[in-house]
């Protein structure tokens, strides 16, 4: 995209609502031309004027933020809002603009979300602003068809996101909200459209505002760091000794290694139908399954919601079967999740116990035995409990305790080599700061199960980013504040939701590079990968007639390639060869005037094998 900077001579305030506000000398951003781009399409809104949009801002009836109209001069619109972020907010919608859709938006559908913002200038403010613009379902859960966030200065910039649609929305079954919520800030935003072509258009041609982050440049020295810090601290080493059949040792001998299977769990998500069933799709998602992964977490198969009954009924053989099918190929098996104190996610039985406490642990204690009793030949680690800060429902009817218990009812149910995870949103996808609210909760929560005595073992970061990634350095951060636990980390529910591929593989590379190069981190597990199976679509790997995404081909490279070790050499006068190789299980051959030696062997730590030539 090509952009201009020119002065913009003046702006002049309409209303004020509750703030004084002063003059105004910006710089702002002319688009050149995009061709054809708006041909053929339709405003899904009343109009770009944002003016009209309702605004919402209190908390706990407590006014969190204030928003004004004012006029604009020598820009391609006349009208803009003003609004004032106050005190320490940290979720987007919590200050929002809102509009409901005008027109209906059909699964399919080619749209272009298109904005203007700035942070106010003149006001004497620090850093950088932040906005939020989604387009979601306008009822409850508000699932987003695209959610940006994108961080301003003082210049009015127009962002072009496209996307495709995917899902059908009456007319004002969906929302296009603008959120504020990122702390103390003024934010200034105009022009708020999605235009939908329908299927008329290809999305490639249409305007994209490139999104990039701190950190992203190919030589940053970050990652040079990361992947220094990858092959000491994931690489181990190997001394082969090549002997003939008497005991000397061979020189020359020609060696080969060529690893087989990692030993560094790298998973996703699972939807456990399609490993039993026998269709060409379902043949293919096994066949790539088996080809990335190592691990896997069945996404829905054994939550509570499932097994109750709740979602239908409960083939209890059918999840065995499944269970059984990814420990048959070497895969090991997360459990997710015991207790998820959400509302949404505990079955109608439960909520009927709410008052009702010693009912109401007894029951939960159930629960937590037989899911031990199902899962016991097969998981290898479970998530005790899913998202406890901001979801605050059970410890409020059964006080903190209740979460040591559970933890310790879980070590009674489940055999000792099964890792008790606590697993938490929010974390790693903080946009950069180390220190927000959530995460205190977070490391206060883990602070106390530890002293409490409930044995926690590990600790799961769900990592479900959209545009306002974390740039990697504060990744880093992070996983530093959280490994001072001396508790393994995993990374549980990887999802990248852009539609921008390019960047969306970027930062698929950068994530996982920094934490592979974590020395707590443990493993890594995305939320899924193929379009077909997902729950946010935009970030699979693979469409869904299987053509590999830029991200997939980033994943492929790294997980096959870039660290994977296959190598060979010769021995040397002593019949010895010194390799370095990622951990895990190795085909190890030795060969010299046709004779041959060959063994399966595991490299965890540095170690020696010898080899016979016969």
């Amino acid at each position: 995209m090509i952009m201009r900077v020119i002065p913009n001579r003046s702006v002049r305030i309409l209303t004020i609502v509750g703030v004084v506000l002063l003059a105004l000398n910006p710089l702002v951003v002319e688009r050149a031309s995009f061709g054809s781009s708006s041909n053929n399409g339709f405003s899904l809104l009343s109009g770009a004027d944002v003016s009209h949009f309702a605004f919402l801002a209190t908390m706990n009836h407590r006014s969190i933020g204030e928003a004004s109209v004012f006029a604009v001069t020598d820009q391609p619109f006349s009208v803009a809002r003003r609004v004032r972020t106050l005190g320490a907010v940290e979720q987007p919608w919590a200050v929002q603009l809102i509009e409901k859709t005008a027109k209906p938006l059909r699964k399919g559908d080619v749209c272009l979300l298109s904005f203007w913002a700035r942070r106010a200038p003149g006001l004497g403010e620090k850093g950088a602003g932040k906005v939020a613009v989604y387009l979601q379902k306008a009822s409850p859960n508000y699932n987003k068809m695209i959610d940006v966030v994108v961080r301003l200065d003082e210049q009015w910039r127009r962002f072009d996101v496209p996307f495709v649609a995917d899902e059908t929305y009456p007319t004002a079954a969906a929302e296009l909200g603008i959120g504020f919520g990122f702390g103390p800030q003024v934010v200034d935003v105009a022009d708020v459209n999605v235009t939908n072509f329908r299927q008329g258009v290809a999305i490639d041609s249409l305007p994209r505002t490139p999104f990039t982050y701190p950190g992203m440049e190919q030589q940053a020295q970050w990652r040079r760091q990361a992947n220094e810090r990858i092959e000491r601290i994931r690489k181990s080493e190997l001394v082969v000794e090549v002997l003939d059949k008497v005991g000397n040792p061979v020189p020359d001998a020609q060696v080969s290694l060529a690893q087989t299977s990692h030993f560094f769990p790298f998973g996703t998500a699972v939807e456990a139908s399609r490993l039993l069933a026998q269709d060409e799709t379902s043949r293919r998602y096994q066949q790539e399954l088996v080809r990335l992964f190592n691990r896997a977490t069945p996404e829905n198969e054994l939550k509570w919601m499932a097994v109750s009954g709740a979602w239908g009924p409960f083939d209890r053989n059918a999840v065995i079967r499944c269970l059984e099918w990814l420990k048959n190929r070497g895969i090991s098996i997360r459990g997710h999740n015991l207790v998820w104190p959400r509302r949404d996610s505990l079955p109608p039985p439960v909520l009927n116990l709410l008052g009702r406490p010693e009912l109401l642990q007894r029951m939960i204690d159930k629960h937590i035995n037989e899911m031990g009793a199902l899962t016991t030949p097969y998981v290898t680690e479970w998530d005790v409990l899913n998202e406890p800060v901001g979801n605050p429902l059970l410890v409020e009817a059964l006080g903190e305790e209740a979460m040591v218990n559970w933890f310790k009812t879980a070590r009674g149910a489940l055999p000792k080599s099964c890792r008790l995870m606590v697993n938490q949103d929010g974390i790693l996808t903080s946009g950069g700061p180390s220190d927000t609210k959530r995460q205190q909760e977070f490391q206060s929560l883990i602070a106390y199960l530890i002293g409490k005595g409930a044995p926690l073992e590990g600790v799961g970061l769900e990592s479900h980013f959209g545009y306002d990634v974390t740039p990697p350095e504060d990744l880093l951060t992070i996983l530093d504040k959280l490994a001072d636990f001396g508790l393994p980390l995993e990374v549980t529910e990887f999802t990248l939701n852009v539609t921008d591929e390019k960047f969306q593989a970027a930062y698929t590379r950068d994530f996982l590079t920094a934490c592979f190069s974590h020395p707590a981190v443990s493993g890594i597990v995305l939320w899924g990968f193929w379009q077909g199976n997902m729950f946010e679509p935009n970030a699979a790997l693979y469409r869904t007639d299987w053509t590999l995404k830029p991200n997939g081909q980033v994943v492929r490279d790294l997980l096959l390639r870039q660290w994977r070790t296959e190598t060979s050499g010769k021995t040397d006068a002593s019949g010895q060869l010194t390799i370095r190789g990622f951990r895990g299980d190795y085909n190890l051959t030795a060969a010299k005037d046709g004779k041959r030696a060959g063994v399966v062997t595991s490299l965890t730590t540095d170690s020696t094998v010898k080899l016979v030539l016969e």
